[in-house]
């Protein structure tokens, strides 16, 4: 069981409101650990763009590996509804 709830653009407020929002918008969902660090605008801030130049610099971690964690993803959201 986490110890912080997660959030949504919903429940969120301020800068963590529109950081989720802009998540959704172009991802169409947002991931525990993001959801969950949202309660820090700054952590989720430096991470997200961390990750953009990381993806940017290097690309996917491995093509495949990529692929494959979407399907699980998808999977489970079939699952849960």
């Amino acid at each position: 069981m986490p110890r912080l709830t997660r959030l949504t653009p919903d429940t969120a407020v301020g800068a963590s409101r529109d950081l989720l929002a802009d998540l959704v918008s172009r991802h169409g969902r947002i991931g525990d650990m993001v959801s969950t660090m949202a309660h820090s605008p700054a952590v989720s801030h430096d991470q997200t763009r961390d990750t953009r130049r990381a993806r940017a610099r290097h690309g996917p971690v491995h093509p495949v590996q990529g692929r494959v964690k979407r399907r699980v993803q998808r999977s489970a959201c079939l699952h849960r509804a």
